[in-house]
């Protein structure tokens, strides 16, 4: 079996555990961070973070998501463990890192990870983030200029968070977005103007008699 397949075993196996898993008491927000890029631009990021936003500390163990963009002018390329905003939650512990996406270049993207140790986890602390992977995207050449949602899928079976037993913590969602730019390309106009008046000035200045 291929490195590749296996992964993607591990995910289904990881599906089918968690994905009728009982509910922990938890209150934890899965973000997409919105950020900007110009059209035509390839291999730019943006990170997925996850925040402990209630009272108690959570042990997070394997966690799985999904992101999708209804457009087509965004291409999502891989899910790494490279995360530049926050640590990623399996920093030297992870299973599948560095690239822990399953799915081929598109608008939707899946990825997952556990922890590579068995029985171990990370601690998430009331307020602390953590990364959860840093998503590399492309943005197609000559669009105008838009915002791009990036959505999460919000089924269990698909986006999960679970500590070490195996139990789901509820998540809420904060969706992202991507401003696309468009970088105007310089008018052949000014080049033009500038080279006529240039040839204006020369004429008239061997035109000009000489003096006496």
């Amino acid at each position: 079996m291929q490195k590749h397949e296996w992964n993607w075993f591990l995910l289904g196996a990881l599906t089918v555990c968690f994905g009728g898993a009982p509910l922990a008491n938890a209150d934890l927000l899965l973000t997409a961070q919105t950020v900007a890029a110009p059209a035509g631009s390839v291999n730019d990021a943006f990170n997925i973070y996850l925040t402990n936003t209630g009272a108690s500390a959570v042990d997070v163990e394997a966690f799985s998501f999904e992101i999708n963009t209804p457009d087509s002018v965004l291409t999502f390329e891989q899910a790494t463990t490279g995360t530049t905003l926050f640590p990623y939650i399996f920093a030297g512990n992870s299973l599948f890192g560095p690239v822990i996406s399953f799915s081929a270049p598109g608008q939707t993207l899946d990825a997952a990870d556990v922890a590579a140790i068995p029985n171990s986890f990370t601690v998430v602390n009331p307020g602390q983030s953590f990364g959860l992977g840093l998503i590399s995207f492309d943005v197609a050449p000559g669009v105008p200029s838009q915002v791009a949602p990036v959505n999460f899928n919000a089924n269990t079976a698909f986006t999960s968070v679970s500590d070490q037993f195996g139990n789901l913590f509820p998540v809420t969602f904060a969706n992202g977005s991507i401003g696309v730019s468009t970088v105007p390309e310089p008018s052949g106009r000014w080049p033009l103007a500038i080279g006529l008046a240039a040839l204006v000035w020369m004429v008239r200045r061997f035109r000009r008699p000489a003096w006496r």
